[in-house]
This record gives C-alpha cells, structure tokens and sequence, in this order.
C-alpha cells in the first residue's frame, strides 16, 4: 500500500509549486485590473467634473445675453422632461443639443413612426438610459450621464489593459488613456451619445478575441452593432483576428470554421435592429436616410472627392471645420499606422480603415438647398479608431523635448475648451 501511495505523493509535490504559480498569476492579474480600473474610471471621473464645471462656466458667462434657457427649449423642440431649477439647467441643459436631443427623446418616448428621424440610431443607448431612469432620482438625463461615465470608464479600463498586456507597456496605456480624455472633440464621450458604448465594446471584442475567447468577442460585438450598425465592421476585424492567431496548417480553414462560428452573431445585431423597427412601423433606414438626415452614401473614393471639393470651395472658413479638420489628421495618422511596428497588424489596420472608408462614404446635403456638402460629423465618429489615439499617444510621448511635449497637451486641452464651449453655445454640429 505505501507503494502505492508512492507515486500520488510525488505528483502532489510537484503540482504544488505549480498551484503556487497560477495563484502568483492570478494575484497578478488581478492587481493589472486594479491599476487600469483606477486610471480608467478616474480619468472618466475628472473628465465629467472638469467638463462640467467648465460647460455650465461658459454659460453662466454668455446667459446674461441671451432670453434662452441652457437647454435651449428642448421641451418644446424634442419633448424632453423640463429642467426645473437653474442649477439642473447648468448641470444638464448645456448638453441638450443636436443628436443629444435624439437620443435622449428615444429615451424618454421611445421609437415612433411619427417621428422617424430619431429612428436612426441604434437601441441600446436609449434603451440603457431608460433602464437607469427609475433607479435614480431626476431627469432621464442624469441616467445618462451615470452611463455615459460609466461606459466611458469601461472603455479607458479596457484600453490601458490592452496597451500593458498587450503591447507590455504600462507607460504607452497611461498616455493612451489621458490622450484620449484630451482629444478635442472627446466631449462627446460624455455627452447622451453612443460613442462612449461603442468604443468601450468595440475595445471589450478586440480585447476577448486576443486571449481567444470568441463567444465574448462575438457578444460585445453583437452589442456593438445594436449601439450603432457600424458594429458589423467587427465580423471582420474579429475574424482576421481568429485568422492569425491559427498556426498554418492543412485543417487551418477548418478549424477557423469551428472555432469562429460564433462570430456570425455580430451582423445579426443589424438583422435585430431592421426587426426592431419593423414591428413599430417605421420606414426603411434608406427612407429616413434622405428625407430626415439629409445625408446619403456613395463608394469611398467619391467621398474624398466630395470632401476635397468642399474643402476648397469653403476656403479659408474650413480651416477650423471639426470635421474636415478630423478628417485630415485621421487619413494622415492612418497612413502612418501602415509603418508603426506594433500598429500595422492586420486586424487593427481593418478597424480603423474599414472604419475611415464607411465614414468616408457618408455624404451630407444641405437642408433647404439640397446641395451636396461633405461627411458631417467625421470628427465625431473618428473617436472610436483607438489605434490611432494609441499612435497619437505614442508619436507624442516619444517627443524629446518635454516643454514640447506639455505645449502639445496644452493645445489639445485648448482644443478640448473650445469645442466644447461651442457646444454649449450651439455652434458646432455632432
């Protein structure tokens, strides 16, 4: 019997050190978490309060010429919830403007066929600030603002772990973070929009599908989609992404085959949505499209010459166009993307320029004339493409000279000013 017991002995010393191994790891994984939950979520945090006090500033300081309330009578407009007091108008009336009406109307009123303009945009933003509304005190609008914060932390948390995991460096995550906190228009992160919930499940989808665990890489992008129909771009990232990391060899395809079927729930996030819509009688997206938006979409190609055209029939009034001005930067820094050693892998080139050509080939008309214009709202959309805020973090970092590198983060914090206090001033479009 002691023989026996022999071998069972010697197994159990060797799998201890083992033991102890994954418990080191574990621990250390989850101290990894912790260091990116506390920049996420409090870089999160400082952007609301900072924005806020500064937005509801500006207001204070331009009121006194104007007979209109902070939230510029949306009531009336959008039959939003009236903000009763002077300090809920500071607080959340300076954010009521363009798509923020949309979303929030969604919200309160829901999908109507009377209404298809706002029919547009995808449920799940709408639908997570109505889910909030009655667990919290207030307006429908501080529901959002919870969200908005929170998917925003979300999305910074997930971005600092995919730079220190990653990419193993934990000082390139910290200037990703706060670069992205300091972009220009990245007050749209905490504005009632759904950038903030699409960048945080884009990064949750890349984020599962390099450790390959490919049904929650499906299950953010299949949210993903639901918050807005660009989300299907993510078949294609995360496929590319199961595509690499198979070894090559003759059952390759095959293997691809069973373990990535299950990214084909992503587009079925669109297929809900034309569904959803459907059975509250709303007109067709292409309907809505042209009749509502004023926009339309034609093949990449042409929207750079229509952008082009624009931008020098507009000249010099372009030069400070957010849109036209985003548009520049995100081309030139895609470009660039092409040369970066840890950028240029095919699945994160696929995500930013799959992403730069659909917002490319969304051209805009003017209202009363129906003249052809350029991609509006480019800027804002161009703030999910993380890998070109990661090489803006990196080119930035690397700059030698430190007093340049603080008059860089000064002109974006300038920059960050400005746009917003044109938000508030209801001067500059989504």
């Amino acid at each position: 019997m002691q023989r026996l017991l022999q071998p069972t002995a010697k197994l159990r010393r060797l799998a201890l050190p083992l033991s102890i191994q994954a418990q080191t790891e574990t621990q250390q994984t989850l101290s990894d978490w912790k260091v990116a939950f506390r920049w996420g979520f409090g870089v999160a945090f400082v952007h609301r309060v900072f924005l806020g006090l500064w937005m509801a500033l500006v207001w204070l300081v331009i009121s006194p010429w104007t007979t209109y309330p902070a939230d510029f009578d949306a009531v009336a407009k959008h039959g939003l919830p009236r903000l009763t007091t002077p300090v809920v108008q500071l607080i959340f009336g300076v954010w009521r403007r363009w798509d923020a009406n949309h979303y929030l109307h969604l919200a309160v009123h829901g999908y109507q066929a009377d209404n298809p303009g706002p029919t547009v945009f995808g449920p799940l933003t709408p639908l997570a600030f109505r889910a909030l509304d009655p667990l919290l005190p207030g307006p429908v609008d501080l529901s959002a603002m919870v969200f908005e914060t929170l998917v925003f932390g979300l999305a910074l948390t997930l971005l600092f772990r995919l730079c220190a995991a990653d990419f193993d460096d934990e000082a390139l995550a910290r200037w990703a973070v706060g670069l992205t906190a300091l972009l220009p228009l990245s007050y749209m992160f905490a504005a009632p929009l759904s950038e903030s919930a699409y960048l945080a499940l884009a990064l949750g989808s890349v984020y599962a599908a390099r450790r390959g665990r490919w049904l929650v890489a499906a299950l953010c992008g299949w949210l993903a989609t639901l918050a807005r129909t660009q989300g299907i771009l993510l078949t294609v990232v995360a496929a590319l992404m199961l595509w690499t990391a198979i070894q090559p060899r003759p059952n390759r395809l095959r293997e691809g085959i069973c373990r990535g079927w299950v990214l084909l729930l992503i587009p079925t996030g669109a297929l809900v949505f034309s569904a959803f819509r459907a059975s509250h009688g709303l007109p067709p997206l292409a309907d809505v499209y042209a009749n509502f938006s004023h926009h339309f979409y034609t093949n990449p190609l042409r929207g750079v010459y229509l952008n082009a055209r624009h931008f020098v029939r507009q000249w010099p009034h372009c030069l400070y166009d957010a849109d036209l001005l985003a548009l520049i930067v995100s081309l030139t820094l895609g470009v660039l993307q092409l040369r970066h050693p840890r950028l240029r892998q095919l699945p994160l080139l696929s995500y930013t320029w799959l992403h730069l050509l659909l917002f490319l080939s969304k051209i805009n008309q003017d209202h009363f004339t129906g003249e052809v214009t350029y991609s509006q709202s480019f800027g804002r959309y161009t703030l999910v493409l993380f890998p070109l805020t990661i090489l803006l973090a990196d080119k930035l970092r690397s700059i030698p000279s430190q007093r340049l590198r603080l008059i860089c983060l000064l002109g974006l914090t300038s920059g960050l000013l400005l746009f917003s206090a044109r938000h508030v001033l209801y001067l500059i479009g989504p």
